[in-house]
């Protein structure tokens, strides 16, 4: 409520380039050699509590690589950025590992440039965006879709004619923002809105600055919020930060005006948080992190028809893991967590993330856990449904 930072001080040594949560622990990428007391090369996981880093150490393995971006899904943690090997095994820009400590098969590989700066995963697809010629054993020009199992590259294939610097999915949408003039076969100015299942970009056209960049995007409700370095994008005037009617392309009456870059742009319940170089916003010093109040946005509930499905995990009881089982009625953001008896959270498995109509599966890992009765809570669309699960040794 006041601004002031929190005690939680990882203290890294080099740039934190990338983030993701999930329950108690915060994964990080960037140029560290150390973090949260220990050393880490360039790829850590910290206690979201403390601070401290876990014993989870990918290690990126080289000295001149970084990790640019990383996102998390059920029990995997993909990593992007420039690096020719993790935890001891040879991979080319791309990652994925298991939070339960080792480097998986999966290896799609992006060559021909200087590696991946965007990932976003949705359902069985992993989006992938940056500066490559070549990915999952395809030609792909800067943005590609991966099979999250196999690591090949679908066919769905935009063609940006420059680096692509963010990507958000949102439903059956594909939001991307970098430095391009051209993509999904459209001539698009720094952002566009391609469609999930064509790669066609939409009709929805912002129109950025042409002789700027956008670097982050997000998405809330109606809205496509907009960072990066220009002076007008939605057909308005608009320097670093814009609000984007979903629907248009339009630029909204919410102006911030930070004096220089916008580099990443997150949510939190009503809050919109912006980060960057800038050292003031609307005239005001504010240097390099600002937050701004949102009105509140009430989700209807769906129709009964519409609610979501969600299935006994198993096998239950479970002893080193299990697999929960969930079907949605149309594309929805969805969150999935365990918690105990007590309430208290013990993994988040997908965070506001969305996901396609159909059936879906998440593997949670419990081996560690205590012996006890915990709860599984599906929250989709405005329903909730929660079902027990039995942990036994």
């Amino acid at each position: 409520k006041t601004g002031a930072a929190l005690p939680w001080d990882a203290n890294a040594n080099g740039a934190v380039n990338g983030l993701a949560v999930s329950g108690g622990t915060v994964y990080v990428g960037g140029w560290f050699t150390s973090i949260g007391g220990q050393a880490r090369n360039k790829i850590a996981a910290l206690d979201a509590t403390t601070g401290t880093a876990t014993w989870w150490d990918p290690n990126l393995g080289t000295n001149y690589g970084y990790v640019s971006t990383v996102a998390v899904s059920g029990t995997t943690v993909y990593a992007g950025g420039y690096f020719t090997s993790v935890g001891g095994q040879p991979r080319s820009n791309i990652a994925a590992i298991d939070v339960a400590g080792g480097v998986t098969a999966w290896n799609p590989g992006a060559f021909g440039g200087v590696g991946v700066f965007a990932l976003a995963v949705s359902g069985s697809t992993v989006y992938v965006g940056g500066e490559f010629a070549s990915i999952g054993g395809a030609a792909r020009n800067n943005i590609a879709a991966l099979d999250a199992a196999t690591g090949t590259a679908t066919s769905w294939n935009p063609n940006s004619n420059y680096d692509v610097y963010d990507l958000v999915v949102e439903g059956s949408t594909v939001y991307a923002a970098g430095g391009f003039s051209s993509i999904g076969g459209q001539p698009r100015n720094k952002i566009a809105a391609l469609d999930a299942t064509t790669c066609a970009a939409t009709s929805w056209d912002p129109n950025a600055d042409p002789n700027g960049v956008v670097n982050a995007l997000a998405v809330s409700g109606s809205t496509v919020y907009a960072g990066g370095r220009f002076a007008s994008v939605g057909g308005q005037t608009r320097y670093n930060l814009a609000a984007l009617d979903a629907a248009t392309g339009a630029a909204t009456s919410w102006n911030p005006t930070p004096d220089y870059n916008v580099n990443g742009l997150a949510f939190s319940g009503n809050t919109v948080y912006a980060a960057g170089i800038f050292r003031t916003v609307g005239a005001e010093p504010q240097s390099r992190l600002a937050a701004f109040s949102l009105p509140a946005v009430d989700v209807p509930a769906l129709p009964e028809t519409h609610t979501p499905a969600l299935s006994q995990a198993i096998p239950n009881p479970a002893r080193a893991g299990a697999v929960i089982h969930f079907s949605l009625p149309i594309a929805l953001r969805v969150s999935l967590a365990v918690h105990d008896l007590q309430g208290r959270l013990v993994v988040t498995l997908l965070d506001h993330m969305p996901e396609s109509a159909g059936p879906h599966e998440v593997r949670v890992l419990t081996e560690g856990w205590r012996p006890g009765l915990y709860l599984y809570r599906l929250e989709a669309g405005g329903s909730r449904a929660t079902r027990k699960m039995l942990v036994v040794k």
